[in-house]
């Protein structure tokens, strides 16, 4: 037996040798971009979950709204100062082709605590088969809304999130990120508003390749209202993917270039998205 074993460990080696001399250096790793794709698409889904409850939330809260072929259904309607009411934002099945050129379709079902334009507020928001274009938004998404000197703040507390594409890609989330905005108005409007992070972001998550990685904002992150209809411009984000190595990527200084850079191992790789 020894004598065999021995025939054919000049094999071995050399299978051996084949497969870890494949094996790249690490200086040549590059980590894939999708952990900070997803944090994007999570980052404009919020948005568009806060846009869409403040467009369609009634001005006043004495009576139900129909509202270019949505339904806005409030309880309970008396009295009319009590609190919580619960306000469904129902688009029809087929889909609503809105003001922004989006087409929703589904519920949003709005848990007020106090009246939505009076700040300080918070909402909770839960879905039912709720898209905007081809993707479906679910989990529990709250807003908390303050204003301290000429700064309106914003805080988005996300528990359970999901964003499934149309081809059926999904990422899974939760965040906690409070935004600093002095553009945004109290009038009804679907058209996005620059803001800036302004407190510590807290992500985590699992990417489009069903990964799991968490969220740090090193640098300061901005959003811009001008670029794209809306897209984050400036400031970086620390990702940790799980078992891997972490890496940053950078939005940039302002520019509107519908890119971000991956910072790995002193190396800079663009991404387009």
């Amino acid at each position: 037996m020894n004598s065999i074993l021995l025939k054919y460990i000049p094999a071995i080696i050399s299978v051996l040798f084949f497969f870890t001399s494949c094996e790249k250096d690490p200086a040549d790793i590059v980590p894939e971009p999708e952990p900070a794709l997803s944090y994007l698409s999570a980052v404009n889904s919020t948005n568009e979950v806060f846009l869409t409850f403040l467009f369609y939330n009634p001005s006043d809260l004495t009576s139900p709204e129909q509202y270019e072929n949505v339904t806005i259904n409030v309880t309970p309607l008396y009295p009319l100062d009590s609190f919580p009411k619960i306000v469904t934002i129902n688009f029809d099945d087929s889909g609503v082709l809105c003001p922004d050129s989006v087409i929703r379709k589904g519920k949003m079902i709005c848990r007020l605590n106090s009246p939505w334009n009076v700040l300080p507020s918070k909402s909770d928001i839960t879905f039912e088969n709720f898209y905007f274009d081809d993707n479906k938004i679910d989990g529990l998404f709250s807003f908390s809304s303050e204003q301290l000197n000429d700064s309106i703040y914003i805080d988005y507390n996300i528990l359970n999130g999901i964003v499934t594409k149309g081809n059926s890609d999904s990422v899974t989330f939760n965040m906690n990120m409070t935004i600093c905005t002095t553009s945004i108005r109290n009038e009804r409007s679907l058209n996005p508003f620059s803001w800036h992070s302004c407190k510590l972001n807290n992500f985590s998550g699992s990417d489009f390749n069903d990964k799991p990685f968490g969220v740090s904002i090193s640098k300061q992150i901005f959003f811009d209202n001008l670029c794209n209809n809306g897209e984050l411009t400036a400031g970086e984000i620390h990702i940790t993917p799980d078992a891997s190595t972490d890496f940053s990527a950078n939005f940039g200084n302002g520019e509107c270039d519908h890119s971000i850079t991956i910072i790995f191992n002193g190396n800079s790789i663009p991404v387009s998205f």
